[in-house]
């Protein structure tokens, strides 16, 4: 099956995203989070718990998480989750866990088919920069298993936020950006963006600030798997050795 995205939504100042329309049973959503804590001294760590749909876990498990891990550089967390072969009928996503700021929140959900029952991260990398910098970098990943993969890069910077500006500036421009996002109060900026690969390659996401700034960034890609569509029941018997169930059920006709 071709992957797709089948609707996407961005939510800033908030900790939560609701899509415009009902998810599809079978699905599967991405979710990407960033924020800041607000504050680069206290040595708090922020962390994501839990990502839900519709007001249930569902199987939304965490697969990327880069964020201040001593508390005193950017105070920011990029993260993304995955539920796989998604409940339908569903549009409210909420993100949970330690020292979030809802003012600072940057929530981005893709609901996304053909991918199947049991897609999986396959590449991944990020870095945690507390050297300070205009310019912002993912790193580079090793090449794709499949050719067709579903992949995301995301960045978060923080705290010193003044009115400054982000842009991903990514080689060849592969990238659908969303919105990017700057809070001043406690102080976030934040892009993200996704793309379907059409053959293997290597990933990165990188760009410039305005200014420069501690940051949290990743990119990772993730490759189908498990049934696609119908009832997921496995291949029958080949024609030329039926099995005796087949034989009990159609041989007569067949002269078998």
């Amino acid at each position: 099956m071709t992957i797709s995205v089948v609707q996407s939504k961005l939510a800033t100042g908030a900790n939560s995203v609701t899509f415009t329309s009902n998810t599809t049973a079978g699905n599967a959503l991405f979710v990407v989070y960033c924020g800041d804590k607000g504050n680069q001294t206290n040595g708090i760590v922020t962390t994501i718990s839990g990502v839900t749909i519709g007001g249930a876990a569902d199987n939304f498990v965490s697969q990327v998480d880069f964020h201040d891990t001593v508390g005193t550089h950017s105070g920011a967390i990029a993260a993304v989750w995955m539920d796989t072969n998604c409940t339908g009928g569903q549009t409210a996503i909420a993100v949970s866990g330690s020292n979030i700021v809802t003012a600072t929140g940057y929530t981005m959900a893709w609901e996304v088919s053909g991918m199947g029952s049991a897609p999986t991260l396959d590449q991944h990398t990020g870095i945690d920069s507390f050297a300070g910098a205009a310019t912002w970098t993912s790193g580079t990943t090793g090449t794709t298993t499949a050719g067709a993969e579903f992949c995301i890069g995301a960045t978060a910077h923080g705290p010193n936020i003044n009115a400054e500006t982000i842009a991903d500036t990514t080689p060849g421009n592969p990238w659908t950006d969303s919105a990017s996002f700057t809070s001043t109060a406690p102080g976030l900026m934040a892009i993200c963006g996704s793309r379907i690969t059409s053959s293997t390659t290597t990933l990165v996401y990188s760009g410039t600030s305005s200014a420069s700034d501690f940051y949290e960034a990743l990119v990772c890609s993730f490759a189908p798997g498990g049934t696609f569509g119908g009832s997921g029941i496995p291949a029958g018997p080949s024609q030329a050795n039926p099995g005796s169930a087949w034989r009990n059920q159609f041989g007569r006709a067949w002269g078998a």
